[in-house]
């Protein structure tokens, strides 16, 4: 029946049972039917009028972003080609800014503030503005904050100016250029 979250909750998991306990995990097709079981348990919880779990599915979503980051070369080498263009672009530049139109987690950025503390004649001064969706309505946590202050603190310890802008929007339309508290030159720390 359409929307009986327990009953779908109790049939997938005695589907799993059973595929644990009938056949070894070492086979291609049980690996497969295992993911797919996982998928389907993760699309019925968040759909579940009850689920109190949203914080914990997103700490869970960005950990696993952070897995697939450090696990896999690909990000890793669109990344650090896009921090070298980024270098080029400002060389000699006593200021830098960046606006991230899809922060998730930063994980691009703590290379580029390494690269600019070892930079011959003199560290810029980095501002980055990050875009990311609104904090959860629960107010559980406010992931673009926590991206700010990590990036901070990496700054700091590198000893690289810093400063940190966070906007929140569901799409780029209602993003406005005041919103990026944009500097002239001149005036800019």
């Amino acid at each position: 029946m359409a929307g009986d979250y327990a009953a779908a909750t109790g049939n997938l998991a005695e589907a799993r049972s059973a595929l644990a306990t009938t056949v070894s995990t070492a086979t291609g097709i049980v690996r497969v039917t295992s993911h797919f079981a996982a998928a389907l348990a993760q699309r019925l919880v968040p759909a579940s009028p009850s689920n109190s779990d949203a914080a914990s599915s997103a700490e869970h979503a960005g950990e696993l972003y952070r897995q697939f980051y450090e696990a896999g070369p690909y990000l890793k080498f669109a990344h650090f080609t896009a921090n070298q263009a980024i270098l080029e672009a400002f060389e000699g530049c006593d200021r830098v800014h960046v606006v991230d139109l899809a922060i998730m987690q930063g994980v691009q950025w703590p290379a580029l503030i390494q690269s600019l503390s070892l930079r011959p004649g003199g560290l810029p001064a980095l501002r980055i503005t990050g875009i990311s969706p609104p904090p959860a309505a629960d107010g559980s946590r406010d992931e673009l904050n926590e991206v700010g202050v990590r990036l901070a603190e990496f700054a700091r310890a590198v000893n690289v100016p810093f400063s940190f802008r966070g906007v929140t929007g569901d799409t780029l339309d209602p993003i406005q250029p005041w919103m990026f508290q944009l500097v002239p030159a001149r005036r800019w720390p």
